[in-house]
């Protein structure tokens, strides 16, 4: 492989600005993957804590918003945050409905498991299961719908 010269480095350099300028203007700001796993979106960095929920940090690495649900949550907000926009409150609240419904997933999974209950106790956790669940699936839905609208713009 030949070594890279001067003037090729410099068009690439121009190059590479030019590409990030033209997704910023789509609305999309380039990740970068850090080595500690996390991944920052200029100024803000998405961070996967040991909970299982996700953080947004700023440059002072103060939390933004915090207990994500959604890793595509987290993308989404971290990205509009990037782009200067604000908190999408909308989208905050649906990440937490996902969240509330998940829980009330397992527990009436859980009750569901249980042996020696009755017919009806197993027939009203069965209905409140499948209430749940498709509460969850309807607010991530909704979430994947504005992350695939995110992902399009590349």
């Amino acid at each position: 492989m030949k070594p890279l010269t001067e003037e090729l480095y410099k068009k690439l350099t121009v190059l590479g600005r030019n590409v990030k300028q033209q997704l910023r203007q789509k609305g999309f700001v380039v990740p970068v993957k850090n080595s500690n796993g996390s991944i920052s979106f200029d100024k803000f960095t998405v961070i996967h804590k040991s909970n299982g929920f996700y953080t947004i940090l700023d440059s002072h690495q103060d939390p933004v918003i915090d207990q994500i649900n959604l890793p595509q949550t987290a993308v989404i907000l971290a990205n509009n945050l990037a782009l200067g926009k604000y908190k999408d409150d909308k989208l905050i609240k649906n990440d937490q409905y996902y969240g509330y419904a998940e829980f009330e997933e397992q527990v009436y999974k859980r009750a569901l498991m249980r042996k020696g209950t009755s017919l009806m106790h197993f027939d009203v956790s069965q209905s409140k299961y499948s209430t749940a669940h498709e509460k969850r699936e309807l607010y991530k839905k909704t979430i994947m719908a504005s992350f695939e609208k995110l992902t399009k713009l590349i």
